[in-house]
């Protein structure tokens, strides 16, 4: 179902140490030429119906990610509306193993996209 979406992970750098100290884990979709941000994604109405089968995509594809990685740190960007989804919450309790080698960010979008408080 998600087959023409991947996790790129991009090397974060230490300049004064001149060493990758972490990755940042980009979703990206490839549109039939190139890969690509999926800027509607989390707006998408359609996404809601799919997103306990996403999560669990995710999940998957991070694991395969930090193995790739020699488990190495990674930053994974979270959007403010999926903390309103308990698949969320239960897929960062299934990732506790990986606790020390993941940082979560939340991005700064919930006032955008507003119409996801409405199903609390």
């Amino acid at each position: 179902m998600f087959n023409n979406y991947c996790l790129f992970a991009q090397a974060i750098h230490d300049t004064n140490r001149d060493e990758i100290v972490m990755y940042e884990l980009l979703l990206r979709k490839f549109d039939g030429e190139k890969w690509v941000f999926p800027s509607n994604f989390f707006q998408s109405e359609e996404l809601e119906e799919r997103y306990p089968i996403f999560i669990d995509w995710l999940k998957l594809e991070i694991a395969k990610v930090l193995k790739k990685l020699d488990y190495a740190k990674v930053s994974l960007n979270i959007n403010s509306n999926q903390l309103f989804y308990l698949e969320t919450i239960k897929m960062f309790e299934s990732l506790r193993v990986y606790k020390d080698l993941i940082t979560i960010e939340i991005t700064e979008d919930l006032a955008k996209n507003f119409h996801f408080i409405n199903r609390i």
